[in-house]
């Protein structure tokens, strides 16, 4: 990703954070119904039950929580380019050995480790 499409998200949600009090809205969302509308379209793709799975702009890592209600040893990988949402979701998922964030563009991320 060019250093300018980073910056037009990064903008994009630095100036959500501060217009919007609730995490949905924060992350681009209109609603947390059209959230998980998005996240059930996406899941009934798949069989997800021990699957791994990667989010590219996982956020504060919602779909890793709509997972674990549905799907059983799903393995998560989250990448997040805004540091406060990555840093969130790693708290909010510190004690879950199946989830795993990485702060950074999902472009450059090397995943082979």
């Amino acid at each position: 990703m060019n250093l300018l499409t980073q910056a037009q998200i990064i903008r994009f949600h630095t100036d959500r954070s501060h217009d919007y009090p609730s995490d949905y809205q924060k992350l681009g969302w209109r609603t947390p119904e059209s959230q998980l509308i998005r996240f059930g379209i996406l899941a009934s793709a798949f069989d997800l039950n021990n699957a791994s799975v990667l989010d590219v702009g996982c956020g504060y890592a919602d779909f890793k929580h709509f997972l674990d209600k549905r799907y059983s040893g799903v393995s998560y990988t989250g990448i997040e380019l805004m540091p406060d949402f990555a840093y969130e979701a790693a708290r909010r998922f510190a004690s879950d050995r199946f989830a795993s964030f990485i702060l950074g563009d999902f472009s450059a991320v090397d995943l082979t480790e």
